[in-house]
């Protein structure tokens, strides 16, 4: 089967999702266009619009025969979600209590320091055909969730020379350029609150090379960790006691949020190593990194998959190095500092109560 074959014979191939015909908003959507994906009623699958090209990658890594030709591909597939099939947008609805939240007819454009310089058309609006998903956060109660933007490069071997250098353009404003890797965006979850508080496009693309690791406060918060980047303000206040976030501050607490990075960082490794021996190109590929805690076991569960496949190709030397390896370079770096800032923070903090007792 060709790599670039049209989806349109693929969107044939896959039975329908039995559940696929009422949806909601799904509200945890890390990145990319607002609003644009749903989730099934029981929340185990999500249905994303998508390209044609995205289409043909979830249906060739889930044949067999393409597997053959193209074996490098089975060591990516356990890194990437459950694929359900495709089906058409028409042929699933929003529930009432979604419907008032439309997808946008255009999007944000962010320059250099995450300012809006623009609008540009919203291209999600354009798919007919969505892919059904495995929902990662179904069984995660109270989810932390964050898009890592992954490469250098976030256009595919099809793209026109238009498109190339819009994104090029992009890439170059954000800290994507110097590391690989760009914080897309992310859901944290606040106890006290009971929310989770999203961070916008902005914050990331705000960020410079030596200040992407304020990143990891959003993703890994430890217990004193106030600036979250939200349009909350109680979040935002050192003064008020009320903007603390309510967490358990305990030895436990930082232990557990330790654990939870250095368990990202063993899966960002093997899929570092699986992208590198698969054979195949990830250019504007997403690592998307959940934690919380399980409904079924109640234990602490670390998710990581990779996501967004929309300009996957197989490896091209005549194209200019994707950039994939050098963002889960850095990321696996952030990981390691982050999980080493946390169990040095527990330390002091026992060292102090310690003192106090004295």
């Amino acid at each position: 089967m060709d790599s670039n074959q049209s989806a349109s014979q693929a969107s044939g191939s896959q039975q329908f999702p039995p559940d696929a015909r009422s949806a909601a908003r799904f509200h945890l959507q890390a990145a990319g266009h607002d609003g644009a994906i749903d989730t099934s009623l029981d929340h185990r699958n999500v249905y994303k619009p998508t390209t044609q090209e995205e289409i043909q990658f979830y249906e060739n890594i889930n044949d067999s025969d393409f597997l053959i030709e193209h074996p490098g591909l089975v060591k990516i597939k356990p890194f990437i979600p459950a694929y359900k099939g495709c089906v058409d947008r028409s042929s699933y609805t929003r529930s009432d209590d979604s419907m008032q939240t439309e997808v946008e007819e255009e999007v944000p454009v962010y320059g250099e320091g995450g300012e809006v310089v623009g609008y540009k058309e919203n291209t999600a609006k354009k798919h007919t055909h969505s892919i059904v998903l495995s929902n990662l956060l179904y069984e995660l109660q109270n989810p932390t969730v964050a898009d890592f933007k992954l490469g250098k490069r976030w256009w595919g071997s099809g793209s026109g020379q238009a498109k190339r250098f819009r994104h090029d353009k992009s890439c170059a404003a954000t800290t994507s350029s110097a590391t690989g890797i760009l914080f897309a965006g992310e859901h944290t979850w606040v106890p006290g609150q009971e929310t989770c508080v999203p961070t916008t496009k902005s914050y990331g693309y705000s960020l410079r090379e030596d200040t992407l690791s304020d990143s990891m406060a959003c993703v890994f918060p430890s217990v004193t960790d106030l600036h979250l980047p939200s349009e909350k303000p109680y979040l935002a206040s050192e003064t008020d006691p009320s903007s603390w976030l309510q967490r358990k501050k305990s030895s436990d607490y930082m232990v557990d949020m330790s654990n939870r990075a250095l368990k990202s960082l063993e899966s960002v490794t093997d899929i570092r190593t699986a992208t590198k021996e698969s054979g195949w190109s990830y250019p504007g590929s997403s690592l998307l990194i959940a934690h919380g805690v399980s409904k079924f076991t109640g234990k602490t569960e670390v998710k990581c998959a990779l996501i967004d496949f929309a300009h996957a190709h197989k490896h091209n030397d005549e194209l200019p190095p994707d950039g994939v390896d050098d963002g889960l370079e850095t990321l696996s770096k952030l990981l390691e500092d982050r999980a080493n800032y946390l169990e040095s923070y527990r330390r002091t903090t026992a060292r102090r109560h310690d003192t106090a007792e004295l």
